[in-house]
């Protein structure tokens, strides 16, 4: 008898892990949906989305915000985040942007983009911290257009 025990922990041991093995891949299938449908959104939002790392280069931009700057992916990733900054705003930028990789969100900021072919355009700007842990890594930026 004692054969049969073993035969029947293996058999056990085995539904067991083919169980676990489904619900992982449940898991991972609800994973990824909710990553597609965060992505969607995001990217089909009418506010223009940014992601912006310590040393100013972006991260990520959204359909939005390249339509209203002009730039297509390949250009963004040249830019520097300054570079979409009127000029006039650069110093009200860099102190927020300190702010932001200090810790502290900033609501509803006023703020003047300059497009690719040099118009003005007026958002209001949100933004919060992205983080590894403790460490700051970038900024997340939400702005409407208020143009």
């Amino acid at each position: 008898m004692p054969h049969a025990n073993a035969d029947q922990s293996e058999m056990g041991a085995s539904d067991r892990f083919a169980a676990l093995e489904a619900e992982m891949e449940a898991m991972r299938t609800a994973y990824r949906e909710a990553n597609e449908l965060l992505a969607s959104f995001v990217e089909q939002s009418h506010d223009l989305v940014q992601s912006v790392a310590p040393d100013g280069t972006f991260l990520f931009v959204n359909r939005a915000w390249r339509e209203n700057l002009g730039y297509n992916a390949e250009e963004v990733a040249t830019l520097h985040v300054l570079d979409v900054i009127d000029p006039e705003w650069h110093t009200v930028y860099q102190a927020c942007f300190e702010r932001i990789l200090a810790g502290e969100d900033i609501v509803e900021q006023e703020l003047v983009l300059r497009t690719k072919t040099g118009e003005h355009l007026y958002v209001d700007w949100n933004a919060t911290q992205r983080r590894d842990g403790d460490r700051i890594i970038a900024s997340q930026s939400y702005l409407r257009n208020t143009t």
